[in-house]
């Protein structure tokens, strides 16, 4: 036996799975931007800010070997601005931006994290050690009188001396930190770029199929559903003006199969109607018929017209058969009166006639008319007539 789908479960099954492609598409949808937002969180929490203090504290490296240069080869005088600038840049910059790098140091990856090391090593333990001292020789405006002496600094900031060589290793490692930095940018970028493509593209897919998808439930609605209903509706109204259906409908096993399956027995009971009816007019009142159940109003009163007719048709024949009687003794008394009447003088003859019409008004093969006489004491029949 097949299982039974209802209408309503058809239904059902098609928005449902309607509801389930949407639930699918929110949730992709969710997913991504989900994703999407904790790389954006990334960018703004973490790389981002991590590539800018990385840049500054590469100016800020640049910045002070041209500031020490500046005041080894051209300033002499002991404050300016130029060496105040320098002094705030290895007191309170780089520290500061060393800081702020520390809260952001834990979410890099591990070579990141070591290439930093070494650069803010090399920054602590050699460069502002050594500019700091550079400092304190320069801070004295004899120094500069001093050719031998003077000579011998300037020489640590030469294109070879030792700051040179000092500053260019830490920026070489911060440039390669700044690379490393924007390629993982750049790749948080790219990924949140393929994420918004491959969502557009699962976006537009999923539309389309949703769209086929309702068309496909529209049409198997219009065609297993309306279009049944239509034809039910279209039967039903052939009923209406009496007309019956040339086919049986279709019985599936939802509800429109139950209404098929209804107006099925209907039609088969009004058929049967149908023909009772013409049965009962012909005089037939044997002729079968089972009403479609006990509370069948027109089949009951059709057994019960039934029973009434064949009872009327009973007694009609047996008041033919009474005046049929009737009127064959007053026809006969009548006759035979006549006879009496016409042949009265001739006992003989009245005999034979009465005897000749007897046998022919009773269908008998034969029969005689006896005189009863006396002769003497003795009393004798006499055939009459025959």
């Amino acid at each position: 036996m097949r299982p039974r789908f209802s209408v309503t479960a058809k239904i059902a099954i098609g928005f449902g799975t309607l509801m389930l492609l949407y639930l699918i598409n929110v949730f992709f949808i969710y997913q991504t931007l989900r994703k999407n937002q904790e790389e954006q969180r990334k960018l703004l929490e973490n790389q981002t800010p991590s590539l800018r203090l990385i840049e500054k504290l590469q100016n800020q490296i640049t910045q002070s070997r041209l500031l020490l240069k500046n005041w080894a080869f051209v300033e002499k005088e002991s404050i300016t601005p130029d060496k105040l600038k320098l002094l705030e840049i290895f007191d309170l910059e780089i520290p500061y931006l060393e800081k702020n790098i520390q809260k952001l140091y834990d979410q890099w990856p591990s070579t990141e994290q070591v290439l930093y090391q070494r650069a803010e090593e090399l920054i602590n333990d050699s460069l502002i050690v050594l500019g700091k001292e550079i400092l304190n020789i320069l801070d004295k405006p004899e120094f500069y009188n001093d050719t031998q002496q003077l000579k011998a600094v300037q020489s640590l900031m030469d294109k070879n001396g030792q700051l040179a060589w000092l500053t260019n290793k830490i920026e070489s490692k911060l440039a390669i930190l700044i690379n490393m930095q924007q390629e993982r940018l750049m790749a948080s970028q790219n990924r949140m770029q393929t994420s918004i493509e491959k969502t557009r593209s699962f976006l537009l897919t999923l539309t389309v199929i949703l769209v086929l998808m309702a068309i496909f439930i529209a049409v198997l609605t219009i065609r297993v559903q309306i279009i049944p209903l239509n034809y039910i509706k279209s039967v039903l109204k052939q009923l209406g003006k009496g007309v019956f259906p040339n086919e049986k409908l279709k019985e599936r096993n939802d509800e429109l199969g139950e209404i098929a399956a209804a107006v099925n027995s209907l039609v088969k009971g009004l058929k049967e109607i149908s023909t009772f009816s013409i049965e009962i007019g012909k005089g037939n009142f044997n002729w079968p018929f089972q009403p479609l159940s006990e509370e069948d109003i027109l089949g009951n009163s059709l057994i019960k017209m039934r029973e009434e007719l064949r009872n009327a048709a009973i007694e009609e024949e047996k008041r033919k058969k009474e005046d049929e009687q009737r009127n064959w003794a007053t026809q006969g008394i009548a006759k035979f009166s006549e006879i009496l009447r016409q042949n009265n003088n001739d006992l003989d003859e009245l005999s034979s006639n009465i005897i000749s019409n007897l046998v022919n008004y009773l269908g008998a093969n034969q029969g005689g008319i006896f005189i009863k006489e006396e002769e003497g004491d003795e009393i004798i029949l006499r055939l009459s007539a025959c």
